[in-house]
């Protein structure tokens, strides 16, 4: 705080203890219409939009920062926590937002916390159910901006998920919504948030719990006091309501929301870890291919003859081997010419057998370079389980 702030904030608290001032700002005051309180706190005003922040003195304010009006915050979820001001999400200068910022007060001025992004956190959004219980902030339906293609504009649309951020360890995770009050979410519908709790207002009456993380169902609340109401407040088992012109009604918690219908229990969603789910998949692929290939193996030495499984054996254990020491897994009675066109038959048909089970040659055929006059003949690169 500057010397100048901190002399005008003497001088209000001296004139006030000099004249007992009491008339107090209240939620829904119209001296404050272009401000707001964070939802835990009657200690500081942000302005709509971000940027100004007041310190609040009954009713006198006293401007702490040294920023300027960011004009691109609205609707967003201010709160303080360990004396700091915070700052989620919000719309101005044609976009949302899901930054997160902070009130740094050695500086007088905010900073960001956790810079937009657009994976494993809620989607940008503006005027959203949250709240704040020890370090965990929750931020929860709100209102978005969606593409339609088929009309080529830009309209807006609700998200209806819940999410839960670590303040100390800035590390969002999902929770799962539940599907019958994801059904009662509509442009209508009437959103409240009490720090320890939000609620939102349409058939029934659904509280988020953030104390007990949990969602309890109203259906017979007394939606009237609802309906217009512009903020409320709580304290010590009392509703206060607020409505236009600094109108305000209290009403006992209890005798408000009527007697709790159902208790849903908060539950995460299981993030899933993509690199260990690719490494799953390639090793069921793996495996997968294993088994297909053996299969189509098992399946060609089966199509062989006695002779056939002898030769591959042959050219398998020796790596190449010359067509004429080959001769000797024949008949060593045949003429020459009887051997040499045989083994050539039951190459040309392994070869034949093969391409058809796997798309390609099984041999591949060399020249002695010792002699020209000598074919060689090796598996190549290829592997082949045989049967023992």
């Amino acid at each position: 705080m500057s010397v100048s702030q901190f002399f005008t904030l003497f001088l209000l608290l001296f004139i006030r203890a000099l004249f007992g001032q009491e008339d107090c700002f209240k939620m829904g005051d119209n001296r404050i219409s272009n401000l707001e309180f964070p939802i835990n706190s009657k200690e500081y005003l942000i302005e709509k939009g971000g940027g100004k922040v007041y310190d609040v003195y009954c009713d006198s304010l006293v401007r702490i920062d040294d920023s300027f009006s960011f004009r691109s915050r609205y609707g967003a979820l201010n709160f303080v926590h360990q004396n700091y001001l915070y700052s989620f999400g919000g719309y101005g200068i044609f976009q949302f937002s899901n930054n997160l910022i902070r009130f740094y007060p050695v500086q007088n001025t905010w900073e960001i916390i956790l810079p937009n992004t657009a994976f494993d956190a809620p989607q940008p959004r503006r005027f959203m159910i949250g709240g704040l219980f020890d370090s965990k902030m929750y931020v929860g339906p709100g209102t978005g901006e969606k593409y339609i293609k088929a009309e080529q504009k830009i309209l807006d649309q609700i998200y209806k998920d819940l999410w839960v951020l670590n303040i100390d360890e800035m590390e969002w995770k999902e929770l799962v919504f539940p599907q019958s009050i994801e059904e009662q979410l509509n442009r209508n519908t009437n959103k409240f948030n009490l720090s320890e709790f939000s609620m939102l207002t349409a058939k029934d009456l659904v509280l988020f719990n953030y104390k007990t993380e949990q969602f309890e169902i109203y259906a017979d609340y007394k939606s009237t006091l609802f309906k217009e109401a512009l903020a409320i407040e709580e304290n010590d088992g009392l509703f206060t309501f607020f409505y236009d012109d600094n109108v305000f009604l209290s009403v006992d918690k209890e005798e408000a929301l009527g007697k709790v219908q159902e208790v849903i229990p908060f539950k995460y969603k299981t993030k899933i870890n993509y690199n260990m789910y690719a490494l799953i998949m390639s090793c069921i692929f793996a495996a997968c291919y294993v088994w297909y290939r053996s299969r189509k193996t098992i399946s060609f030495v089966d199509q062989l003859s006695p002779q056939q499984i002898q030769i591959l054996h042959y050219i398998q254990q020796n790596e190449k081997v010359s067509y004429k020491s080959l001769y000797s897994l024949y008949n060593v009675n045949l003429s020459h010419e009887t051997l040499k066109g045989k083994l050539r038959k039951d190459i040309e048909e392994i070869d034949d057998i093969f391409y058809k089970s796997f798309n390609k040659k099984l041999f591949t055929h060399h020249v002695d370079p010792y002699d020209k006059r000598l074919k060689i003949v090796s598996l190549g690169n290829n592997i082949i389980q045989l049967k023992k």
